[in-house]
C-alpha cells in the first residue's frame, strides 16, 4: 500500500528560535507528529544552533533542517502542517498554502516585534500561542 508523505514544515524565519527548535525535536512533539500519521518533520532554522536530535530512542519519523534556502514556498506547499514563528512574511505565505498554520511567537526576542495577526476577513484559521518550555 502507497503511504503519501505526510511532512510537517517549520520555518523560524532569518533570525533564530532555538526554543521552538528544541521543543520540535523533542520525543513529545515527534511522537505527537507520528501517531497524528506525519512522516517527516522538516526545520528551517534560520541562525539558530543546530537542532540537537534525540538518540535513545531515536525519533519515530525522520528530522531534516536547513539554515536557508532562496525560497520555502516549495517546502511550504508540499507541507501537511505548518510551523511558523510569528513574523509577517512566514504568516501570509503561510495563509497562501493549504495546510493548516500554526504560529508560535518567540517571547526571546529583545523587542518582541513578533505580533503579527492575519489581516481581518480571512477565511483560513490561524492557531497563535507562545511556546511553553517545561523542565
Amino acid at each position: 500500500i502507497y503511504m503519501p508523505s505526510r511532512v510537517c514544515f517549520a520555518t523560524v524565519g532569518t533570525t533564530q528560535f532555538d526554543a521552538l527548535t528544541r521543543a520540535l525535536v523533542s520525543h513529545e512533539v515527534t511522537g505527537l507528529l507520528a501517531r497524528h500519521g506525519y512522516s517527516c518533520l522538516r526545520l528551517q532554522i534560520g541562525r539558530g544552533a543546530e537542532p540537537v536530535l534525540p538518540s535513545d530512542p531515536p525519533p519515530p519519523i525522520p528530522i531534516e533542517w536547513y539554515r536557508f534556502k532562496d525560497s520555502l514556498e516549495a517546502d511550504m506547499r508540499s507541507a501537511a502542517l505548518l510551523i511558523s514563528h510569528a513574523g509577517a512574511g512566514s504568516i501570509m505565505e503561510g495563509l497562501r498554502c493549504t495546510a493548516p498554520l500554526l504560529v508560535a511567537v518567540n517571547d526571546g526576542l529583545m523587542d518582541n516585534h513578533q505580533q503579527a495577526r492575519p489581516p481581518l476577513g480571512l477565511r483560513r484559521t490561524v492557531e497563535r500561542g507562545a511556546l511553553e518550555m517545561r523542565p
